[in-house]
């Protein structure tokens, strides 16, 4: 039942109820996530919000306006979120469009997307009102009766603001067989180091690996200009047009990597350890990757902590306590990549919108792209099934108790569980694999494993067929 009616008319009111018991008549499949809306009735016209207001349009220096998060309801409606301002979606409250907060159960901020037939494009009509639909007629941005078939009633959602991977081979390089898995295995890793320690983390996007060659050789190619360079000539719409992030990996060259701008240049050395680990020790991939993490936060313009970070608040009266090694500045090896923390300062310097912008002088590589609240805002990880039930031989855990583990598949038909730091934990016997789950058994303790390859949790059970408990989500798996 709603919980939320404010309107009077009682014709009005039927028209809601026999709305709501229909749903959402003709809504797609649309899958959650991040997007710019662009209008098909209007050249250049985009859903976009700033300075307080609901309008339209958007420039390639100020994309920000036009991020949203498409989120899913269980009814099959959806919220659209302001990207980079939490808590915001777009609602016709008070009759005109707004983007405030408003409580989850507001009929008034509940959109049914509809596919529109043979056409790729989307019509938004809003549960609330449900005459009425988000259109640009005659070319500024409103919600009401208007003709669904109506150009600037229909719009394209347009994957945004969300990471993508460009493998790079420079002239003579070969590609690794086995690259896309290998990469994003590593990315499903740091998302989740990115969740744990922000309580919200980046989106990969679903079209998420691109291989480019290029004539030039590694000595070249690894520049960082060049490397823009190759992103622009490949990825220019993704980077420039869609506010993604693109974390280009150069195969076989030297040197150091590197992040600004939303942009990560990972260089050959970094990623040859870390195929190699995935290849031949993949329950040590966590362990080798503090790169990878520490170049995305470059990426999204932070600093080194003690070596710029600190002098930079100091000089601002801002005087920080001595440090533990950290995801940007490395002191010590403390294993797992999840060891290594963000200090509490540089989380505010990437969540907090006004703190950042006190201090913006210390996390100065973001440049002008948008702020990072527009690219981290999940508060899921995408978890990375690879391989069919059949061959899955490992997976990778964590659970927000802050346990992280691998499940692997020993030569003795075992499955061995170890600690981030691959120390033995407990092994079972494998019991059957069926319907997408693996069923394991600890005779020493009594204890039943479900692993759980649709839903993609670690489910644990103390007799066979008793009730279960979830133990641990999935990382990712490899077969």
């Amino acid at each position: 039942m709603k919980t939320h009616v404010p309107l009077k008319s009682a014709v009005t009111l039927a028209f809601i109820a026999l709305a709501s018991m229909m749903g959402p008549s003709g809504h797609a499949q649309v899958v959650p996530g991040s997007y710019m809306l662009q209008n098909r009735g209007l050249v250049n016209g985009f859903l976009a919000w700033e300075n307080g207001q609901v309008g339209e349009g958007i420039t390639p220096q100020n994309l920000e306006p036009g991020a949203w998060q498409i989120e899913a309801l269980d009814n099959g409606f959806f919220r659209l979120r302001k990207g980079g301002l939490p808590g915001h979606y777009l609602h016709t409250e008070t009759g005109p469009l707004g983007c405030s907060p408003v409580p989850d159960t507001y009929w008034s901020a509940h959109w049914a997307i509809e596919a529109v037939p043979g056409t790729g494009a989307f019509r938004l009509r809003n549960r609330y009102r449900p005459d009425q639909y988000l259109h640009m007629e005659p070319g500024r941005l409103a919600c009401g009766p208007l003709s669904p078939e109506a150009p600037s009633a229909q719009w394209d959602l347009l994957p945004a603001f969300r990471l993508k991977v460009l493998y790079v081979l420079p002239r003579g390089e070969k590609a690794k067989p086995k690259a896309a898995e290998a990469l994003r295995t590593i990315m499903a890793i740091v998302q989740t180091h990115y969740l744990e320690q922000l309580g919200v983390t980046f989106e990969m996007d679903e079209d998420f690996f691109a291989t480019t060659r290029t004539r030039l050789a590694p000595s070249q190619a690894v520049d960082w200009d060049t490397n823009v360079s190759l992103i622009l000539g490949f990825e220019e719409s993704a980077y420039q047009s869609r506010g993604n992030l693109v974390y280009s990996v150069l195969e076989g060259t030297e040197g150091a990597a590197g992040g600004s701008w939303n942009i990560v240049k990972m260089t050959g050395g970094f990623w040859e350890t870390a195929y190699q680990t995935y290849q031949t020790e993949p329950h040590r991939l966590n362990q080798v990757v503090h790169a990878w993490s520490h170049e995305l936060g470059h990426a999204f313009g932070l600093l080194h902590t003690e070596a710029a970070t600190r002098p930079c608040l100091e000089e601002k009266g801002l005087f920080l306590p001595p440090l533990p090694s950290c995801i940007m500045q490395k002191q010590e090896d403390l294993g797992a990549v999840y060891n290594y923390p963000f200090i509490e300062v540089e989380k505010k310097l990437l969540l907090d919108r006004a703190f950042s912008q006190e201090y913006r002088d210390c996390a100065p590589l973001r440049s002008l792209r948008p702020f990072p609240t527009t690219h981290l805002f999940r508060t899921r990880i995408q978890p990375y099934r690879n391989g069919p039930l059949r061959t899955i031989s490992i997976v990778e855990f964590w659970n927000a108790g802050g346990v992280h583990g691998t499940l692997s598949l020993q030569p003795d038909g075992q499955w061995l569980e170890r600690d981030e730091a691959g120390k033995e934990r407990y092994r079972f016997q494998e019991v059957s694999r069926s319907q997408d789950i693996i069923q394991l058994f600890d005779n020493t303790r009594g204890v039943y494993l479900d692993i759980n390859l649709v839903d993609m949790q670690v489910w644990y059970r103390r007799e066979a067929g008793g009730n279960k408990s979830p133990l641990y989500e999935i990382i990712w798996t490899k077969g």
